[in-house]
């Protein structure tokens, strides 16, 4: 399921109807739960499928991505399911 305690609170909201969107029912249909089943890897396998995809792994880039930002800067991520 989710991993943020904010996330099951928002998630209850649209479960009860009191919050519901488009967006909040697809990913709580059978969608969602197929999504997260196919999109689940470990990070040896997401290594593994970018080298056979596009010849480098996924730190590799992160690495060329991230050289440059400072390691103190202040990043905020945004996405949804699990966080792969």
């Amino acid at each position: 399921m989710f991993y943020c305690g904010a996330c099951v609170v928002v998630l209850e909201t649209v479960k009860d109807g009191s919050m519901s969107t488009k967006q909040a029912e697809t990913w709580l249909s059978q969608f969602g739960a197929e999504y997260t089943s196919r999109n689940n890897l470990a990070l040896e396998d997401y290594e593994k499928l970018y080298v056979d995809t596009i010849g480098v792994t996924r730190s590799a880039l992160n690495e060329v991505f991230f050289a440059n930002v400072p390691k103190d800067a202040r990043i905020l991520e945004v996405g949804t399911n699990v966080g792969n």
